[in-house]
């Protein structure tokens, strides 16, 4: 008769201290990303943050709410609301000019109210509105989603033309977060 031979056992080793601590330790740090996560979802700051630009110039004020930040595919709020400071009526033909890169991150929806005739050449678009008369505020809604190819900052800007000439302008940035 032959002697048996050694068995290998396949239970592994148990791991030493510093590799339990080691993974102790990566476990913490996932949890405590993920529970991170899902407190700043929950009260709202990874989502489409709201801000509003007014500027007061040459007898016009005018109130730009746009997203302060944003996500790629996100519907994005973009409110234009015009009027004059003294509470008088409006012109009958009022002229908007936008900065066309930033209307290009927006898939866009609607517009309203729709402009009676646009142009877009170079820098610029332009949106002409009639205002029937004696209305004291012209607002224009855009509804949009954000491009989902669109990354980092976008400048934009909006001047209101009366008569022909650029009476009050805003400026403004959207940050776009991944």
């Amino acid at each position: 008769m032959s002697a048996a031979s050694p068995s290998t056992s396949t239970i592994p080793d148990e791991p030493s201290r510093s590799g339990r601590t080691v993974e102790t330790a990566i476990h913490a740090v996932a949890f405590s990303l993920v529970g991170l996560v899902a407190l700043l979802g929950s009260i709202g700051l990874l989502g489409v943050r709201t801000g509003v630009v007014s500027v007061t110039e040459g007898g016009y004020r005018m109130d730009v709410m746009r997203a302060i930040v944003t996500r790629p595919g996100l519907a994005t709020p973009f409110l234009i609301d015009i009027r004059t400071e003294d509470g008088s009526a409006l012109p009958e033909e009022v002229t908007l000019e936008l900065d066309a890169d930033y209307l290009a991150i927006f898939d866009f929806n609607g517009l309203q109210p729709t402009p009676s005739s646009t142009f877009s050449g170079g820098a610029s678009t332009w949106w002409t509105f009639e205002v029937p008369p004696g209305q004291t505020s012209l607002r224009v809604d855009m509804d949009a989603r954000l491009e989902p190819a669109v990354q980092w900052a976008r400048r934009g800007s909006v001047t209101l033309h009366s008569s022909g000439e650029s009476v009050v302008t805003a400026e403004f940035t959207t940050w776009v977060m991944p």
